[in-house]
């Protein structure tokens, strides 16, 4: 009987192995598998450092583009911003207040004082006919 038992045992031990010896392949699998993964995260790090870098930039010549477009606009002398209507309402005697580039209340009132001069439609918005008579007063 213990014959058997020691032999059965024999054959356990044998067909089972070492649990240690078993697992060391697997181990060092995933050892190797985490350092690819780490650099893998290495590369993507460096990617989005260079892609944060390459969005700030072009958010800055975006910028300064606009900057650079309103300039233009307010430059041109065939865009009537809010500040050469102002200019030229006031140039024009219908605007008494401040050159500020905003069109408020007082400013449609001189805009509906000036369109009514000059036979428009009177509705205080400096429409395309009202902007054409305005250009005549803009320096």
């Amino acid at each position: 009987m213990w014959r058997r038992l020691a032999l059965i045992w024999v054959l356990l031990m044998g067909m089972g192995g070492c649990a240690t010896v078993k697992k060391q392949p697997q181990i060092q699998f995933l050892q190797e598998e985490n350092t690819q993964l780490k650099n893998q995260l290495q590369q993507k790090d460096k990617e989005l450092s260079v892609l944060e870098e390459q969005l700030m930039v072009t958010q800055q010549l975006s910028s300064r583009a606009k900057v650079k477009k309103t300039i233009q606009i307010q430059k041109s002398p065939s865009v009537m911003t809010p500040w050469k209507i102002q200019s030229a309402l006031k140039d024009a005697g219908f605007y008494e207040g401040p050159i500020d580039g905003k069109i408020g209340n007082e400013t449609k009132k001189a805009i509906k004082k000036f369109q009514k001069a000059n036979g428009l439609l009177v509705d205080g918005i400096p429409g395309e006919d009202t902007r054409r008579k305005l250009k005549k007063y803009v320096k």
